[in-house]
């Protein structure tokens, strides 16, 4: 064989080659292309599941399909609601700096050791116990609660809050409990004292607001 049949063979095989690169990278670009493809239209597809339009629609689409009925589930748990204590304030009213020891049961604000005055199982502020000591009191109303109707007494929280807000009308809530031994369970009777001659006139204020 000839040196110039050589170089034609060298140069054919070469050419060979050339084309058999290019053939790889066009299927390896044609696959890729399509898997891509795929990628981003599942990519789409997720961010329309994600979209606030699409979350709005399916939000529409339940509510339109099984409307909630929220007013009967409240209803089932009204029972469960409880009456707690308004949280004790931290600081005195007087001396901001002193950490309170107790609330006054007529203005129900905090006060430290040195201000607060402890009478009768109550709580007074130094103006107040002077008021308390120097009228009678009368009681307006005993409401008797227990586990099952616990926001049977709310009446006269509202009612001893709004006449102390109108017109500083003074007036004691206090608590007295006892057990109930057939039911096994604990009664709170909680009664609301006012001066004895406000009580005719706050006394149909009272019935005025229950109705």
């Amino acid at each position: 064989m000839s040196q110039e049949w050589i170089i034609y063979l060298v140069l054919a095989l070469i050419f060979l080659v050339i084309v058999l690169v290019g053939v790889l990278l066009f299927l390896g670009y044609k696959i890729l292309k399509s898997q891509g493809a795929v990628f981003q239209s599942d990519h789409r597809d997720r961010l329309k599941d994600l979209s606030p339009k699409s979350e709005l629609a399916q939000t529409k689409s339940v509510s339109q399909a099984a409307p909630l009925n929220i007013s009967n589930d409240i209803s089932k748990d009204s029972n469960k609601i409880e009456i707690l204590p308004e949280a004790p304030k931290h600081y005195c009213f007087h001396h901001p700096s002193d950490h309170a020891a107790g609330v006054c049961a007529i203005c129900q604000n905090a006060f430290c050791d040195e201000c607060i005055k402890e009478h009768d199982g109550l709580s007074f502020c130094e103006d107040h116990f002077r008021l308390y000591l120097s009228h009678d009191w009368d009681e307006l109303d005993t409401i008797k609660t227990n586990p099952d109707i616990p926001e049977s007494a709310l009446p006269l929280y509202d009612f001893k809050k709004s006449i102390w807000e109108l017109k500083k009308t003074p007036s004691i809530l206090s608590t007295h409990y006892r057990i109930n031994i057939e039911g096994d369970f604990i009664e709170s009777y909680v009664k609301l004292v006012v001066r004895k001659e406000e009580l005719d006139l706050l006394k149909n204020q009272y019935q005025k607001l229950k109705q």
